[in-house]
């Protein structure tokens, strides 16, 4: 018999398909242990959007919101209700309607809300079974702008550390959208010595379900949730988001023999992908795209990974290796992101990316260390005719300002892009003569960088090396983990890489550890060692308070705020004289408060409370009052009101 096995109690232990077949005692209970960490796994104050919510692909007058809403034993389908608002009080809503959400997507709701207006901040919520998920905050892409910045991340592997740098990001209020360049997920199987354990599923990732589950467990992660709700996310996948080193036809890590047909495999991967991200749906399942940013910006994203990919070589003496015709994008990629690039009028063209794309000499290494063909196989390196073409076609058709923006290697670089054909003007590392385009390189948020898994001598070695035959590079890190922030002006765009102090412990220490500039219509990466200024502050944040509680006016049908919250009171039960409250109030507001008795006799009072918006602690002396039962209410004047059951023993 099939059913229904979602609960608010275990639904992150089990959330991806919906629907399944098998006795009571096969059930598993699983209790987290969460290792080091004392977060709480889930919050269950936010039921039943335990992922939280989340944004993503702005354009200048739209955007997708995101949620998952987790189902109630036996519910088929559930009606979700949305709301976009240009505050936080919900008063002024711009749009609103219902998706209806079901087993088939895995209770996912993704909306693309249209009707916007350009470069404009929007505060978003969903409601299901009469609860209210948080409220994300979101803005739209700009169309005339003098200052943009982005969060650029990748690469975040849940069994190797917590995502620190996530929550960082989140405290910055100066960022227009995140830019992942993939390696959301990790497809690995849950291994002993992981620094946060009890990975679900704890098998390697293969079916749809595996990957959906995959996903559920990675956006309980609370510095991930907060990200999301804080700014859109503009997101490429990489490898890990299907398997290792994945190619078009096939994977590193993926053996027919055992594991069944890629093409299946590949496709669940991005079904669940699509489903669980705040992507723009089409489709093809593709994620190669353009968004713009008006006139200084414009993003072309691409799909070095599952679109067209060839196998990567196994030997520099293959044929493979440099054949004119093999191609790391496919054909049709590859003419589409040459008509985008001559035709932006953008400033500067941004180019997401998955892997390296500069030149970067490996060969003398192979010879002594078979990790460096790796390296080169997996990167635009391991397809170098291609490479060298779109170089010489920038060049060639005089393409200013053109910045790659790349993840995959977790490590820090930034790169001069040189022409590499012997006709070619010399490059040169001084003045940057020679140079076509730049790349900046972001390390990754919790991922084994090269120390890790090569050992801090061979990485050392390595770095040393690289250097040392690569004088295009011009930042290299390969022990740190982090992110970078581009900073984007029309005289300049920039790069402020921060690590995070330690990965391996939930902790709130960040280091800038300097920069990287070019200028205008000047290819060439000169360093700094002061971070990017003067991009304006001070949008309003997103409700914080967990969870976010707003009345809907049913004749009106608008959503109205709810100006103050309950954050904790305690003791309670209390045998103690004092009984404390503590409230958060979003606006200037005049409470009055009441003790009332199980007989509806008020016992204490006091009304006309004129407080201003904040969090406030509120101590009741109880020592007067007999044991019994009672009754806090707290109500403003917006006619919204707090009833608090309070214990009193002696």
């Amino acid at each position: 018999m099939k059913r229904f096995i979602f609960t608010n109690l275990w639904i992150f232990l089990i959330c991806f398909m919906g629907q399944f077949s098998f006795a009571q005692n096969n059930i598993v209970w699983k209790k987290l242990s969460r290792s080091e960490d004392t977060r709480p796994a889930f919050k269950q104050a936010q039921a039943p959007f335990y992922h939280g919510v989340a944004s993503g692909d702005p354009t200048q007058n739209s955007v997708i919101i995101w949620t998952r809403v987790t189902p109630e034993l036996n519910e088929e389908s559930i009606d979700v209700k949305w709301y976009i608002a240009t505050d936080t009080s919900f008063l002024n809503m711009v749009a609103s309607g219902t998706f209806t959400t079901d087993a088939s997507r895995d209770y996912t709701v993704k909306v693309d809300v249209s009707g916007l207006e350009p470069q404009n901040t929007y505060f978003y919520v969903f409601l299901a079974n009469g609860k209210y998920s948080p409220v994300g905050r979101t803005r739209t892409a700009a169309t005339d702008s003098e200052h943009l910045r982005f969060g650029i991340v990748s690469c975040a592997n849940y069994q190797h550390g917590y995502f620190n740098s996530y929550k960082r990001l989140a405290e910055r209020n100066d960022l227009d959208a995140i830019i992942h360049l993939g390696d959301y997920i990790y497809e690995y199987e849950e291994f002993a010595d992981a620094t946060r354990p009890d990975l679900l599923p704890q098998n390697e990732i293969i079916a749809l379900g595996d990957y959906r589950m995959r996903h559920s467990y990675y956006k309980l992660d609370p510095d991930l949730q907060a990200l999301h709700q804080m700014y859109p996310f503009i997101t490429i996948w990489d490898d890990h988001e299907t398997a290792n080193d994945s190619y078009k036809d096939g994977a590193e890590n993926h053996d027919p023999a055992t594991e069944g047909d890629w093409e299946t495999r590949k496709n669940n991967g991005k079904t669940a992908y699509f489903e669980w991200m705040p992507i723009r749906d089409n489709a093809d399942k593709r994620i190669y795209r353009t968004i713009s940013y008006g006139n200084l910006a414009e993003l072309i994203m691409l799909d070095t990974r599952l679109e067209g990919r060839e196998k990567q070589i196994e030997s520099i003496d293959e044929p493979a290796y440099t054949d004119p015709n093999r191609t790391i994008m496919g054909d049709e990629q590859d003419a589409w992101f040459r008509e985008q690039i001559t035709n932006s009028s953008a400033q500067w063209k941004l180019i997401g990316n998955q892997v390296i794309f500069s030149p970067l000499n490996l060969a003398q290494l192979i010879p002594v260390n078979a990790g460096a063909l790796t390296i080169l196989a997996d990167i635009w390196e391991g397809y170098p005719a291609e490479r060298n073409n779109l170089i010489q076609f920038i060049k060639n058709n005089d393409i200013a300002n053109v910045v790659f923006l790349t993840g995959d290697i977790h490590a820090t670089f930034a790169f001069d892009i040189y022409d590499t054909d012997s006709t070619a003007t010399a490059y040169n590392p001084e003045t940057g003569e020679g140079s076509v385009a730049v790349e900046m390189v972001t390390p990754s948020i919790s991922s084994d960088n090269f120390d890790e898994y090569l050992g801090a001598s061979n990485a050392s070695i390595l770095q040393g090396v690289l250097e040392f035959y690569n004088n295009n590079i011009k930042k290299i890190n390969f022990v740190e983990h982090g992110y970078y922030v581009l900073d984007i002006t029309p005289e300049k765009v920039q790069g402020d890489w921060y690590f995070d102090s330690n990965r391996l412990i939930h902790n709130d220490i960040e280091n800038y550890v300097g920069s990287v500039y070019a200028n205008n219509n000047a290819p060439h990466l000169i360093e700094s060692e002061s971070e990017a200024s003067g991009k304006p502050v001070g949008e309003i944040p997103p409700p914080t308070n967990d969870p976010t509680i707003i009345e809907v006016g049913l004749e009106a049908n608008e959503v109205l705020p709810q100006n103050m919250l309950l954050l904790n009171a305690y003791p309670n039960p209390t045998a103690n004289q004092t009984l404390t409250l503590n409230i958060a109030l979003d606006r200037p507001q005049t409470l009055q408060l009441q003790l009332i008795d199980m007989q509806g006799k008020v016992l204490l009072q006091q009304k006309n409370q004129n407080l201003s918006s904040g969090i406030f602690g509120i101590r009741l002396n109880v020592n007067s009052f007999p044991a019994g039962n009672y009754i806090i209410n707290l109500r403003n004047n917006f006619a919204q009101e707090i009833n608090i059951p309070v214990q009193i023993v002696k």
